[in-house]
């Protein structure tokens, strides 16, 4: 009775030493390199997702078109309920918002030059912000990246007017004016500001990544190229002062301006190398399912 276990133990022995050279033939087979052999992604092995929150249809269409794996968001484009409530006469916005906060320096700045806004929005809602942070709590994605327009999605105004020279600037300061005051001006009330800055604090803490990409050239590097828009080589640092009031850790290089590639907002995409190498890693995740699904 002993003889036939003898047996099976030499018989998984050899099996066990056949089954490692054929794997080390197959590891340094040439084939391997090109087409890593690797099991079934399940769903819960998606590394990367990356989401775009745009208020313009126009820009939803170009990810959709040129970026399959990115998911665009439309965010509201109405107008602006809680300091217009719903009046579209934008040009009366910076007036209705004196009401509301009447020592903002920076909106009596902007009535002195007689400044008139072109358009407003509900923009980057309540209901928004609950959606993404479901989002984020998903464990299944490993790398999550969310990108936000800034008209009319993080702010509710169109536009930005912003000095474009360190000289012009110090004259704003000179008046009262701080980066919080221009933040909260654009953000609309002081809720929705702070609401902002708690949901941009708990994207950092889950270690979302966050970019702004912007059609407005006042985000341009290449300011030299836009002095007929009123750009200068202040223009983009006061901007980027502005937008850390509501997300403290952004990083410059993280602020991306579509107005550099002809406001086609994909190109921008593509131009910068984190956005590049997390979109490649989603394209090659969706091949191996695809790969792996066919056979």
């Amino acid at each position: 009775m002993t003889k036939p276990k003898t047996t099976n133990k030499k018989m998984k022995h050899t099996n066990k030493r056949n089954n490692r050279k054929l794997n080390k033939t197959i590891k340094h087979h040439p084939i391997h390199k090109l087409f890593p052999l690797k099991p079934k992604m399940e769903d819960n092995d998606l590394c990367c997702a990356i989401r775009f929150y745009d208020n313009f249809d126009e820009m939803i269409k170009q990810f959709k078109k040129s970026k399959k794996y990115v998911e665009p968001i439309l965010v509201s484009n109405k107008p602006n309920k809680e300091v217009m409530h719903g009046n579209p006469n934008a040009s009366l916005y910076t007036k209705q918002f004196l009401k509301m906060y009447p020592d903002n320096k920076y909106a009596q700045y902007l009535l002195s030059k007689n400044n008139k806004e072109i358009g407003t929005n509900v923009g980057f809602s309540r209901d928004d912000a609950i959606k993404l942070a479901k989002w984020v709590a998903d464990p299944k994605i490993k790398t999550k990246i969310v990108i936000f327009d800034w008209d009319g999605t993080i702010s509710v105004v169109e536009g930005v007017v912003l000095p474009p020279t360190k000289h012009t600037t110090l004259e704003m300061f000179e008046k009262g004016v701080t980066y919080k005051d221009i933040a909260l001006y654009y953000a609309g009330t002081k809720t929705r500001f702070e609401g902002l800055q708690n949901m941009f604090t708990y994207l950092h803490e889950a270690g979302v990544e966050i970019f702004i990409l912007t059609n407005n050239p006042v985000a341009a590097c290449h300011w030299r190229k836009l002095h007929d828009k009123g750009i200068g080589d202040f223009s983009r640092h006061n901007f980027y002062m502005v937008a850390k009031q509501f997300i403290p850790h952004i990083k410059l290089q993280n602020i991306l301006c579509g107005y550099e590639t002809d406001c086609f907002k994909p190109d921008t995409f593509n131009n910068n190398p984190r956005l590049r190498e997390v979109y490649s890693q989603i394209e090659h995740w969706h091949f191996m399912q695809s790969a792996s699904t066919s056979n």
